[in-house]
């Protein structure tokens, strides 16, 4: 039986996809004022959630350096973060359910002894960390661009030019297409789900196909074929509101690592900024990934002109704290770009060892 939470989330859903196929979410001006009121009351609706959760003390190494980090939060929401820092699986040790009040005031709030601390929070709350040290990590980063050509000239954009050549000669194509239930189904279990298990395993979250199908009668997809062939190499989920189009879902056929190799992704990015392009759109939005630049779809992302973006939708970020020094894993995040929140600003992990607190 499905708890209030996925009910509510379930209704929440139906209700943003009837929006999306009403005219008003072509109108830019009133979509501009309708988001931004519904994304605020999302975040305050969330922030009981996150006064009271569970504790845990993870051990491990961190660069061969035995590493402690105390968490707090959801039992289900911290494995990549863990998988950044740990070197291997750490042992885990569940301390309970705490108050924030703990969270706020470490060591004193905790009787244990831990390297670092890693709280989950929302946008409300955030500002309350931040006064008492933490850095606001967003729990996903949300990447856009302004829809126009892309400059290609320079030595900067070099790599742009060899993946650009590199499509054209695949002779990428790509087709526009509106829900149906067999390409929808099709999508759901050979494109997308296969994807989300080849790039996360068991860290992966897919869409139920319901799910997908609300949100595919409210949008179009984009299927791209390569050359002469007709089953489709990858296919993209894209939804239009007010002057954004937001590339919601992509896979590859069945997952397949060769395929993304040879720009089946990139020929989506490719097709989906040429048809904001067409429709008049301004922004392009390319989704949601890890909150560290050196993952590759971020840096593929970031390749192809997008940059993280204010995500008013997001209801959930990180608060990391160093208790203590550990060189080896600020080190960590300083290599792999965590990327941090400042307000409406985002800046990556900072050089250097830490302070202790």
């Amino acid at each position: 039986m499905r708890s209030l939470a996925d009910r509510v989330l379930a209704a929440e859903l139906r209700l943003r996809c009837a929006y999306l196929r009403s005219p008003a979410a072509n109108l830019v001006a009133l979509d501009a004022g309708l988001q931004t009121a519904y994304h605020l009351v999302r975040r305050a609706a969330a922030t009981p959630l996150y006064l009271w959760q569970q504790a845990a003390m993870w051990r491990g190494t961190c660069g061969g350096v035995p590493l402690v980090v105390l968490t707090w939060g959801k039992r289900r929401n911290r494995r990549r973060l863990c998988k950044l820092l740990f070197d291997e699986p750490p042992a885990g040790n569940w301390l309970g359910t705490r108050p924030i009040s703990n969270v706020l005031r470490p060591p004193e709030g905790f009787a244990v002894d831990a390297d670092m601390l890693i709280a989950e929070t929302t946008p409300t709350l955030a500002p309350a960390f931040r006064w008492r040290g933490f850095s606001i990590v967003p729990e996903v980063l949300r990447f856009g661009t302004a829809v126009g050509p892309l400059p290609m000239n320079g030595r900067k954009y070099r790599s742009r030019r060899k993946e650009m050549n590199r499509l054209r000669r695949q002779a990428f194509r790509a087709e526009i297409r509106r829900h149906e239930p067999a390409l929808t189904r099709e999508f759901h279990q050979r494109y997308l789900l296969p994807t989300v298990i080849a790039r996360f395993g068991e860290d992966g979250t897919c869409d139920a196909l319901e799910v997908i199908e609300q949100l595919a009668a409210a949008g179009l997809f984009i299927v791209v074929y390569r050359a002469e062939r007709s089953e489709p190499d990858a296919i993209g989920l894209v939804v239009r509101h007010g002057a954004t189009l937001s590339l919601l879902r992509v896979g590859v056929r069945d997952g397949r690592a060769d395929l993304r190799q040879q720009g089946a992704l990139a020929a989506i990015d490719s097709f989906a900024r040429e048809y904001a392009l067409q429709q008049g759109t301004r922004w392009l939005d390319t989704g949601r990934g890890n909150p560290w630049l050196k993952d590759s779809r971020a840096a593929h992302k970031i390749k192809w002109g997008c940059e993280p973006t204010l995500d008013l939708g997001q209801t959930q970020e990180l608060a990391i704290k160093f208790l203590r020094s550990h060189e080896a894993a600020a080190s960590r995040l300083f290599e792999n770009q965590l990327v941090i929140r400042k307000g409406s600003r985002f800046s990556t992990w900072p050089a250097g060892r830490p302070q202790s607190v």
